[in-house]
């Protein structure tokens, strides 16, 4: 009985029904693999978003004025004031329907607003938190000034997001 199993199954092997499986077989696994890495190739890299220079330079205002704000400084409301009028200026470009305004214009005023929030942290914190948030304020004006160098603002705030809630979480 062994031998017959055998002598069917050495058959079955060299059949062309079992050659027509195998092959059917190995071009399904072909053709999956095929478009495994199509689908790997089509996914593009995020494509920036590109700031108006009106934002863009505002942004190197936005960033110097910030700058003025210190531990020793005790002008706090002075430098309030003054961010909240560059702010209403950024606002009413924003908001200006007859003006077509950039798509990372909206982000990078957010990313701006988030450095502002990181050095107020900054100064306002106790020494031993002062550290966390130098570091997330340090994070968001790297990338807030080099969004305005270059022009573009790719998806995600450079980590900026992140350290701000390392510091805040501290």
């Amino acid at each position: 009985m062994p031998v017959r199993a055998l002598l069917f199954a050495v058959y079955y092997l060299t059949s062309s029904q079992f050659l027509t499986c195998t092959i059917l077989a190995t071009m399904k696994l072909l053709v999956i693999l095929l478009v495994c890495v199509a689908s790997a190739v089509a996914q593009k890299a995020p494509k920036p978003k590109p700031v108006s220079r009106y934002m863009r330079d505002i942004g190197i205002l936005y960033l110097e004025a910030i700058e003025k704000l210190d531990v020793d400084c005790h002008c706090s409301e002075t430098w309030e004031a003054d961010m909240a009028s560059l702010g209403d200026r950024i606002d009413i470009a924003l908001n200006d329907k007859t003006q077509r305004r950039s798509a990372g214009d909206v982000p990078y005023w957010d990313l701006l607003r988030h450095v502002k929030y990181a050095r107020t942290f900054y100064i306002v914190s106790d020494p031993p938190q002062r550290k966390a948030w130098m570091h997330s304020y340090i994070t968001c004006h790297a990338y807030a000034h080099t969004v305005a160098i270059e022009g573009d603002y790719f998806n995600g705030d450079g980590g900026c997001g992140d350290a701000i809630d390392a510091a805040t979480h501290q």
